[in-house]
């Protein structure tokens, strides 16, 4: 059996090093953090408390719409500091570095950027005014819509030559960023999950029962789509495939979300399709909709790793999904579900094929198997340990490159 030790080196590719005496302090600069919605908010949140329970004081900038003001909360082990963005971009980051600076705590060890084109412009501005090491963390859709934008791309680009170290949720991820920018600083850090605090009570099955009995389910697969569907989430391909199929009278569709209104529209018009829509759901009210389902669909286009994979998974719930990005690091087909290339018709409708003809006790025990490897592989404890091993290198890292910075100015000052 593998330590946990062997684990955590196996499955996210990152080498232990020696932590420095100093506590982290960090800055840590988002536009995704509760009150905002949405998986990387989410993210966001679980990251930043379980660093904080590991005695890492973090001050988080959270950028929002609204009219210029910024305003500060004390947390445990931080603070929460609130910067509303208006018209003016210039003045409110010019401001913003004012209070920064008055910050009679501001003796940071790290910048943090987490997410968002406004995090990206401001975070490498602020970590070298600070002369800190910057560290940025590369969520699905900061790497894969900013790369081939006018507009974003070069703020993105700046931000990866300029940080000290980077993390990917995915592996194809890290392996793009190594190639685009010099010295190998990006590495794959996936999502964890507690499954000790996601667990389903007896009242979330019974409910679930209930649901399925209400929507006479019982006879039928109920295949869950959870979440923001966008467009790169490929649901509309999915259910177009599901029409195309000739499979459609033996599943019911569960979708559950903010949906894009092509997938609204691929619904109106199909008469074979059977289905409900619900509207976005708080995390928890979700279980009693995972477990009204057979098995969970993320057909995405791109992506990083969405956390409906994780909370679905952790429940037993298996996984019928594209073969890209998180979904292909975590999953394994006939394993903990079914694979396809992402938008190729023919091999999603063999996926649903063999999904309607397998016995519903082999899809639970295709659930408990990716629950187990959730469990082992991709829990939460992995993922500190993953982000506070990544701080200790880009403080090493950081230190090292002003030694030979130093050593640079000083033969050419004795030249």
């Amino acid at each position: 059996m593998k330590t946990m030790m062997e684990i955590f080196l196996t499955v996210n590719s990152i080498i232990n090093v020696q932590k420095p005496d100093n506590q982290l302090r960090i800055l840590w600069i988002t536009e995704n953090y509760p009150p905002s919605r949405g998986g990387m908010a989410q993210s966001c949140d679980r990251i930043v408390e379980n660093l904080r329970q590991q005695n890492t004081l973090v001050d988080i900038i959270h950028f929002m719409p609204g009219k210029h003001r910024i305003k500060a909360e004390e947390k445990a082990q931080g603070r929460y500091i609130r910067c509303y963005l208006d018209g003016d971009y210039g003045h409110a980051m010019n401001c913003l570095w004012n209070f920064i600076q008055n910050n009679p705590d501001k003796n940071y060890s790290h910048v943090v950027c987490f997410g968002g084109y406004y995090s990206m412009k401001a975070a490498p501005l602020y970590a070298a005014w600070l002369d800190r090491p910057l560290v940025t963390m590369l969520r699905g859709n900061d790497f894969d819509a900013a790369i081939f934008s006018t507009k974003k791309q070069s703020v993105l680009l700046q931000a990866l030559n300029q940080s000290t170290q980077i993390s990917c949720v995915c592996q194809d991820m890290s392996q793009k960023v190594n190639r685009l920018i010099k010295n190998n600083k990006a590495s794959f850090i996936g999502n964890g999950i507690n499954l000790n605090h996601w667990h389903a009570l007896p009242s979330n099955h019974l409910n679930a029962q209930r649901w399925r009995h209400k929507n006479s389910c019982e006879d039928k697969v109920v295949l869950g789509i959870f979440g923001h569907i966008k467009l790169k989430k490929g649901a509309d391909f999915f259910l177009q495939t599901l029409q195309k199929s000739g499979y459609a009278d033996k599943i019911h569709c569960l979708l559950v979300g903010d949906f894009d209104e092509t997938v609204k529209q691929t619904l109106d018009n199909s008469t074979q399709i059977s289905y409900s829509l619900l509207p976005f759901k708080d995390r928890y009210e979700l279980i009693d909709y995972y477990l009204s389902c057979d098995i969970i669909a993320i057909p995405s286009f791109y992506d990083g790793m969405p956390n409906v994979l994780l909370e679905a998974g952790g429940l037993g719930i298996p996984v019928i999904a594209s073969s890209i990005s998180g979904m292909k690091d975590m999953l394994e087909d006939a394993v903990h579900g079914y694979l396809f290339n992402p938008g190729d018709f023919n091999q999603c409708r063999h996926a649903i094929y063999q999904l309607l003809n397998t016995h519903k006790n082999q899809l639970k025990h295709y659930g408990q198997q990716l629950r187990q490897h959730i469990s082992q592989h991709y829990n939460d404890v992995i993922e500190t340990q993953n982000y506070i091993n990544l701080f200790n290198r880009a403080t090493l890292k950081y230190g090292n490159v002003a030694q030979e910075d130093k050593n640079i100015s000083f033969k050419i000052g004795n030249h």
